[in-house]
């Protein structure tokens, strides 16, 4: 199963995912909606409130795009659980540069369009992801059953020649319509037929 996970589809599919998070996140940004959570995570001093800078559209694009591309690979690679960690770690890490650039140089680097795309490309590829081993385990559980019915059909058939031998009877079995045991010979002293399926 961990080659289809890991195949180069797939990684270009979690990261058209991860591209369509950060639009989202994006057009939510461009439109003010995520304005009132931005203004949660700027520190400044009382002399630059209102002088904030804040990067041009292309400039938050590409941040946030490359924040959610980057979280979507981290998550189709390494799984969630690993994914969690380096994220933790970026996350802490951009929170600090976040309030350092807003208190001493009054640049807001647009923290929480970034975490947030950063969250919903993980989000996204993750679910992607246990989407996809599902459907694999459902395919191999069913064609594993599929076999089993198969290999009983044939251990059965020897189940009865064995039992056969055991008894101290020879069999000589006669095969028709496909391999299925229709009658056999017991020799003992005489020749009888016996049917059975």
């Amino acid at each position: 199963m961990k080659h289809t996970v890991h195949s180069i589809s797939s990684i270009f599919v979690s990261l058209a995912i991860s591209l369509l998070a950060a639009a989202i996140v994006w057009a939510l940004w461009v439109t003010g909606l995520l304005a009132s959570i931005q203004a949660v995570f700027i520190y400044s001093k009382s002399a630059y409130i209102g002088d904030l800078v804040e990067p041009q559209i292309w400039l938050a694009g590409l941040l946030i795009a490359t924040a959610g591309l980057c979280s979507g690979f981290a998550v189709q690679r390494g799984g969630g659980k690993r994914a969690l960690l380096i994220l933790s770690a970026s996350i802490g890490l951009l929170l600090g540069i976040n309030y350092a650039a807003t208190w001493f140089f009054a640049i807001d680097i647009l923290f929480a369009p970034i975490w947030l795309s950063a969250m919903l490309s993980a989000c996204m590829v993750q679910a992607r992801r246990l989407w996809t081993l599902d459907k694999e385990l459902a395919f191999s559980i069913r064609t594993s059953a599929s076999h089993v019915n198969a290999l009983e059909g044939v251990s059965a058939e020897e189940r009865l020649l064995s039992g056969l031998r055991c008894a101290g009877r020879s069999a000589a079995p006669q095969r028709f319509n496909g391999g299925h045991v229709e009658e056999f010979c017991l020799a003992r002293g005489s020749s009888a037929l016996r049917k059975g399926n």
